[in-house]
């Protein structure tokens, strides 16, 4: 009997210590990368929202994971509803269950789950607002005193005007360009409109210099408008 105790205890204080000590538990990891489906294999941020999907951050898009398969939200220049910038920095879930993620230079983004569109919420500084107060005000006195100057100053004027309109597309390129990043699609572009362009800018100089340039027939090529055209304008500005 006294035997049967001595068993019965160590049989309880095996008991206890396999309680107190717990088997050491075999853990394992499943990789994910772009072999399983996710834009880049760096990323900035993680969530896992109120519905269990996991969504990734990275610096080629927005990647929600549903534990079989990924979706990738990225730019799209043409779509107004798509995400506004391709490098994600944060993603955070509000107590209403909606999905708010910040870019790098695209602000920030709401996504709604019903349709998979973006809404954008950005802080712009109106680049075009002084250009558009210099064209205006040049416009009332060309308008006010058309006829009464003598012909150079209503040339001058025409100058100021088409200067301005030029700058104004050049904002508005830079402004889409910062939207989009650096992927752009080619476009037409005919070579022979260029060299009017870059002469018109630089007028003021070409006079001074009392310089005369003239062109070729140049061909219609696919490309950049802008580049193109500062390639043609590069050897101005090096002229000192």
């Amino acid at each position: 009997m006294k035997d049967l105790r001595y068993f019965f205890l160590f049989f309880l204080l095996n008991c206890i210590c396999l309680c107190a000590f717990p088997q050491k538990q075999n853990i394992k990891f499943e990789h994910l990368d772009i072999n399983s489906g996710l834009s880049q294999n760096y990323i900035y941020c993680i969530l896992q929202d109120s519905r269990g999907f996991m969504w990734f951050g990275t610096s080629d898009g927005l990647n929600k994971y549903d534990g079989y398969k990924f979706t990738i939200f990225k730019n799209n220049a043409k779509d107004n509803n798509s995400i506004s910038n391709n490098f994600i920095t944060g993603i955070v879930e509000d107590s209403k269950g909606i999905i708010w993620v910040s870019t790098r230079g695209g602000g920030l983004n709401r996504y709604d789950r019903e349709t998979n569109k973006f809404t954008h919420f950005k802080h712009e500084h109106d680049l075009q607002e002084p250009l558009r107060t210099t064209s205006n005000f040049v416009g009332l006195i060309q308008k006010q005193y058309k006829g009464q100057l003598d012909e150079r100053a209503d040339k001058y004027f025409n100058y100021i005007q088409e200067a301005s309109g030029r700058m104004k597309s050049l904002i508005k390129n830079l402004l889409d360009y910062s939207r989009i990043g650096s992927k752009k699609e080619l476009e037409q572009v005919d070579c022979n409109l260029i060299p009017e362009n870059v002469l018109a800018d630089l007028h003021v100089a070409i006079q001074e210099a009392d310089a005369h340039i003239s062109h070729e027939s140049l061909p219609v090529i696919m490309g950049y408008p802008n580049e193109i055209k500062q390639l043609f304008q590069n050897p101005f500005d090096q002229r000192n």
